[in-house]
């Protein structure tokens, strides 16, 4: 193991095509260890993707403190990323190189930041999702066993998906914009894209009808409430509904039903997916361009939400959350036979107090 910045820890492409990780070191008073505590005093729920009201923000500037730890923060906080990789072109890579490294000099001063103190800056993930480094032992220099990084991936994807189906019980639009458009930019990195690994290939495919349907049942819940438009208050409707375009080509025909359907909410939306910063949009749509405008239905569960998430039946937890395992459990699996996370107390352990530097 060896000290990294960390402002390394970025979602470039360079950075999670390399594959090989390093954990920062040291206890929170280490220059080279990130506290992830900072930065609580914006709004919660990703609301500057959502256009949360003044006194949701209030109410987050007063609940959440520059102290509070990873594990105790609103659930739903968005941070800025440096652009994903998946935003890029592939035709001339030369050039994207060049263009890659300038974004990425802005993004080494932007990434982490709260995205409600960045308004402007499209590319944002909810801070819980960069858990799923969380569960590869290949980051700690371990070996459990072939899929236990995939299946933690998969339970990360079930925690969405409950905290969703939460939302959805709630009533509670933000929120439940707020985990699909987390899962938009989750489900197009490939560290993410693990969970289709598992040794389920049904469970996996149904999962992915689930998630789905889910953006769909938002959509539909957009409609409703009249946010379904070019204008919209959740100013990244048309990047997300792009980014489920583009994760949602990569599997079974049978699983992806719902596929046709986001063509057809952002023609009732007049949003050109086309123009949404999102790579690959022009060869999709011209396979989903003939879909007809999505026709309004007063139905609060139109793609039957509840009987889907009811069937799959995700159960969520940590089970796979290696910063969570025994001290003796860690060392186990190591392949030096010593515990990787040895310099960490387990209190910063327990609430996620560490990042994952990439080389």
């Amino acid at each position: 193991m060896t000290r990294k910045n960390d402002q390394t820890a970025t979602g470039s492409k360079r950075a999670l095509e390399d594959g090989g990780a390093d954990v920062e070191p040291g206890p929170k008073s280490s220059k080279n260890t990130k506290n992830t505590n900072n930065e609580q005093n914006g709004r919660s729920p990703g609301q500057a993707n959502c256009g949360a009201t003044d006194a949701d923000a209030e109410e987050s500037i007063i609940a959440g403190a520059e102290d509070i730890s990873v594990d105790n923060r609103p659930p739903y906080e968005y941070i800025c990323l440096t652009k994903p990789y998946y935003a890029y072109k592939d035709d001339n890579e030369d050039e994207n190189e060049d263009e890659e490294g300038e974004e990425e000099d802005e993004g080494e001063s932007i990434f982490n930041k709260l995205a409600s103190n960045h308004p402007d800056w499209t590319y944002t993930i909810m801070a819980e999702s960069w858990r799923n480094f969380f569960t590869n032992p290949d980051n700690f220099d371990m070996h459990i066993y072939s899929d236990w990084h995939s299946w933690g991936v998969f339970e990360l994807l079930e925690k969405l998906l409950i905290e969703f189906n939460k939302a959805f019980t709630a009533e509670d639009l933000n929120k439940m914009w707020s985990v699909v458009a987390t899962l938009g930019h989750w489900l197009n990195h490939e560290s993410s894209q693990m969970w289709l690994a598992i040794d389920d290939g049904e469970g996996a495919g149904k999962a992915f009808q689930v998630v789905g349907c889910a953006l769909l049942t938002a959509l539909n819940r957009l409609d409703r409430e009249g946010e379904l438009k070019p204008d919209s208050r959740f100013r990244d409707l048309g990047f997300i509904m792009a980014l489920f375009l583009k994760a949602g080509v990569s599997d079974p025909d049978q699983y992806m039903d719902w596929v046709p359907k986001i063509v057809s909410y952002a023609k009732k939306a007049d949003i050109d997916l086309a123009q949404q910063g999102c790579d690959g949009m022009e060869d999709l749509l011209a396979e989903h361009g003939g879909e007809e405008p999505m026709a309004s239905r007063d139905s609060a569960d139109r793609w039957q939400w509840a009987k889907m998430f009811k069937a799959l039946s995700p159960r969520g937890g940590d089970r796979y959350n290696i910063l969570k395992m025994p001290r003796r459990e860690r060392a186990k699996h190591a392949f030096d036979k010593k515990d990787p996370l040895k310099d960490w107390s387990d209190k910063d352990l327990q609430e996620g107090n560490l990042e994952i530097a990439f080389d």
